[in-house]
């Protein structure tokens, strides 16, 4: 929930930029002395924005399916054991006694 809250903050942050500056212009220089058009200030500041966001999910995608998947096998291993503790006792074998003359009483 703070994580969702977090977020409608930062969305809401960005587009009062975007509302104040719709007007400001900017010139970008790029690698190798490329120079873009003039563009606007929100726009370059919204697709940051956007681009960070995307690495960060790109970033987080991995682990998230790892521990998807580490859920998934620990929950069919609880549900194979809770199988096992409801079924039914094996029936025990009857217990072996040794013959008698193995261990005599006396040694004489």
């Amino acid at each position: 929930m703070i994580r969702l809250l977090l977020l409608l903050v930062v969305l809401a942050v960005a587009l009062l930029f975007a509302l104040e500056n719709r007007d400001q212009m900017i010139v970008l220089r790029l690698l190798f002395g490329e120079i873009t058009p003039p563009t606007p200030v929100y726009l370059v500041v919204l697709t940051s924005l956007a681009v960070g966001v995307l690495v960060a999910g790109l970033l987080v995608v991995p682990d998230w399916i790892r521990t998807r998947l580490q859920l998934r096998r620990q929950r069919r291993q609880i549900a194979a054991l809770e199988e096992r503790l409801n079924a039914p006792p094996a029936p025990v074998p009857p217990s072996v006694q040794p013959p008698r003359d193995v261990f005599p009483d006396s040694l004489a």
